[in-house]
């Protein structure tokens, strides 16, 4: 008998755990053996922050219509809505929604991000419950489409662009003061980061890995 009431407290104790689940998007590039390498380090480097239960990385397949959404999303046209990894992005995470123990942070960059927005956009139209709303929170780095600040302005969403970053010129939003460093658009939630002195434009849109950690950790965003 003592031993049914000590398993059933342990499985109230466990039921009653909050759950602090990182997600990360990949966009594309999952397939090789140095992004399998790189993306292994970053969960490895996520796991030792000690401010999560889990982490996963979310990978979309590298494929000709990947490929031509990213070239779409460069010039100007934004990544499909009826996206395949999209949609199973957002039914994944509703789905993870509905335990109200559990609590998400979703990031993405490059594409990655443009999948975080996307899904966004969904999350919001899906008219969530503001008790499911507000246990996510979006961040993209360097995304190369930023979702309308009214298409999300029920959720806790935020992008960091770093001056200089080849993702800005295929973003439509910009800045109305020539893109200072630690100019904030309030409207659209995007923060512009300084530039990094004798790196390339590509350079610079790889530069974001301490910024995701930060990110993860819980601490304000250098810059932001």
């Amino acid at each position: 008998m003592q031993s049914r009431r000590r398993k059933q407290k342990l499985s109230r104790r466990k039921s009653n755990i909050i759950k602090r689940k990182a997600y990360f998007i990949v966009g594309v590039g999952c397939n090789s053996s140095n992004s399998k390498s790189a993306l292994m380090l970053l969960e490895e480097d996520i796991i030792k922050l000690n401010t999560v239960t889990s982490v996963e990385i979310l990978c979309n397949p590298s494929n000709l219509r990947t490929a031509f959404n990213i070239v779409k999303s460069i010039l100007s046209f934004h990544p499909a809505k009826t996206s395949k990894f999209v949609i199973d992005v957002t039914n994944y995470i509703i789905e993870k929604l509905k335990d109200p123990k559990t609590y998400i942070l979703l990031a993405g960059h490059s594409h990655g991000g443009a999948v975080v927005s996307r899904v966004a956009e969904y999350i919001q139209a899906a008219g969530l419950p503001a008790s499911h709303l507000r246990r996510i929170r979006f961040q993209t780095f360097g995304s190369i489409y930023i979702c309308p600040g009214d298409r999300v302005s029920n959720l806790n969403i935020n992008h960091i662009i770093r001056l200089g970053d080849i993702a800005i010129k295929a973003l439509n939003i910009k800045p109305d003061s020539e893109r200072i460093t630690g100019y904030k658009d309030t409207i659209n939630h995007i923060t512009y980061l300084d530039k990094p002195d004798n790196l390339s434009s590509w350079q610079i849109h790889n530069s974001y890995y301490s910024n995701i950690l930060e990110f993860y950790a819980g601490r304000s965003l250098k810059g932001a």
